[in-house]
This record gives structure tokens, sequence and C-alpha cells, in this order.
């Protein structure tokens, strides 16, 4: 479950480049994107409040960002494990690229 929700390219809507920044996985990942358009899809937690999750729904150019919105749109659930990052490709399904090494549990 997604707390918050952010829809569009970072220069549409400047919160998903914090929000992606914030996370040097995330960041990394975007930043090695192809040139062709290409959408991102990430969970995450909130750069802003650990106590709360943001599904990011954004791509490296507008085309990028409708293939993610369209991938959401189309494919649900995206993702069974939260921390995940699926990248957006035309043509193709979501493909997850990173997930999330799952937390320690501690035995009571």
């Amino acid at each position: 479950i997604s707390h918050l929700i952010l829809l569009g390219t970072p220069e549409r809507q400047p919160l998903t480049d914090e929000f992606v920044t914030g996370s040097a996985v995330a960041s990394s990942v975007y930043q090695q994107l192809g040139r062709s358009a290409e959408g991102l899809l990430q969970e995450s937690l909130s750069a802003r409040n650990p106590n709360f999750t943001v599904l990011i729904i954004t791509g490296n150019s507008e085309a990028g960002f409708d293939l993610a919105a369209n991938a959401v749109y189309n494919n649900l659930p995206l993702v069974v494990d939260a921390g995940s990052i699926a990248v957006v490709s035309n043509g193709l399904p979501p493909r997850v690229i990173y997930r999330e090494a799952p937390a320690a549990t501690v035995a009571p």
C-alpha cells in the first residue's frame, strides 16, 4: 500500500526528482535509463517520513512516463516485493531490475 503516489517526469513534478535522488539505488538506475523512452516504477519509503511509502511513476521523457503510467494501468500488480524497481520499455512488459533485500527479523 502506498501512502503517496508521485506521477510525472522530474520536469513536471519536482518531488519525483527529490524522492528518486533520495535513494542511491534509484538514482543510479534513473541515470542509466537509455536514450529511448523508458519508464521507471518504484515503491520505497518516503524520503520525508519513513513511516510512509511512496509509489513513483516517472520516466526519462514524457513518452517514458506514458509507458510507466500505462504499465501501472494494464499490469497490476506490478511487483510483489516492496522496494522493487521496475523499468518499462516500449513494447515490453515491466521488468524488475532491483529487489530490496528482505528486512532481517529478530526473534522475540
